[in-house]
């Protein structure tokens, strides 16, 4: 089985080559990679490993955050071109955790029956007084997942949306979220490097049509924050201070997770084992049978109609027919108070 990693980069410096060599260790073979215009020590790396012959690269300029495109590009080109058989649809600041074996062995046991594969997203808080990626700093993380990340068999009419939070090509059925893997997520790493990212990408992620509406007032109320002089009160909810910690320990909403952090240190195995093929596809097998059994004739049903139709994006047009929708409901409501009331005879 061959694996291929694609990845849309811009000033990751402090966390790329940690990336690259965690997804190295886990069976990645080849990785496809956009930068998008980096002003630090970024495509210095990239050309190392390119020069390695682990991956390709290109660059793409501009300020208009072309991810979705050159994603789908990538996606696309995985399969043609590098024989992919499963692609992983990464962020530089992410790290997928398998939850048994390596992420090649994960993927490798998924059934034929199933193409895409969605990994739960794990957001860590910012440590205190950090800047960069400090492995050991970075423990503190949200109990619950907040989206998730898709993985999918490579295919040549592949389309992968926005933020890589979902894929899908014709014939590609959605596997059942049975937890066989994690993404570790790590954001939020440090205040003058976070502070710089909003700066950077404000503008164009809150009018970008790629995003939901939801993430567009995000990006809108940081960059309000950066403008307005209160960007310290909204980076210190986003840090792991020892009050919030204990009171999020107490509650519930946050737990501690040293497994990145004990790996990257110690080099041990990601899953502190080392189960063979079999055992792995023994486990893998059992909990995704353990989530079709948990499955509503609704889910069965998306799962079916997302590998037989022909697939197009429809988040953008989802968009413009909600604000459509949004339109017509303010003409309609101005219509009617334009018109005269009925007088009785």
């Amino acid at each position: 089985m061959r694996l291929v990693m694609t990845l849309f980069v811009r000033d990751e410096e402090d966390i790329l080559e940690a990336n690259l060599r965690y997804h190295l260790s886990q069976g990645v073979d080849h990785f496809l990679v956009t930068d998008n215009g980096s002003a630090d020590r970024t495509p210095l790396i990239l050309e190392r490993f390119r020069r390695a012959g682990r991956l390709r690269l290109w660059r793409e300029e501009g300020e208009d955050h072309p991810q979705r495109r050159c994603v789908t590009a990538m996606a696309r080109i995985a399969a043609l071109e590098h024989g992919a058989d499963w692609v992983i649809n990464a962020d530089a600041d992410e790290f997928w955790w398998p939850v048994a074996g390596t992420l090649k062995q994960t993927l490798t046991a998924v059934p034929r029956r199933y193409g895409v594969v969605y990994a739960p997203r794990l957001f860590f808080l910012a440590a205190p007084g950090v800047e960069g990626f400090e492995p050991s700093a970075y423990v503190v993380r949200h109990a619950g997942a907040r989206g998730v990340k898709a993985a999918h068999r490579a295919h040549s009419r592949a389309v992968v949306e926005a933020g890589n939070h979902s894929a899908c090509a014709p014939g590609l059925a959605r596997a059942p979220q049975a937890g066989l893997i994690d993404v570790l997520h790590f954001p939020f790493r440090g205040r003058r490097r976070f502070e710089e990212r909003v700066r950077l990408t404000g503008r164009t992620f809150t009018s970008c049509p790629d995003f939901t509406p939801e993430t567009r007032e995000r990006y809108r109320a940081r960059s309000r924050a950066v403008e307005e002089g209160t960007f310290d009160a909204l980076y210190r909810e986003l840090v792991a201070s020892p009050d919030r910690v204990a009171r999020g320990l107490s509650t519930g909403e946050l737990v501690v997770d040293r497994r990145l952090a004990s790996h990257l240190e110690s080099g041990s195995p990601a899953t502190g084992q080392e189960p063979g093929p079999e055992a792995v596809a023994r486990m893998i097998g059992e909990q995704l049978a353990a989530a079709e059994a948990r499955m509503t004739a609704a889910d069965r049903l998306r799962s079916r109609v997302a590998a037989t139709r022909l697939f197009v994006s429809t988040r953008p047009l989802r968009h413009r027919m909600q604000r459509a929708r949004s339109q017509w409901r303010v003409r309609a409501a101005a219509r009617r108070a334009e018109r005269p009331a009925h007088q009785g005879v």
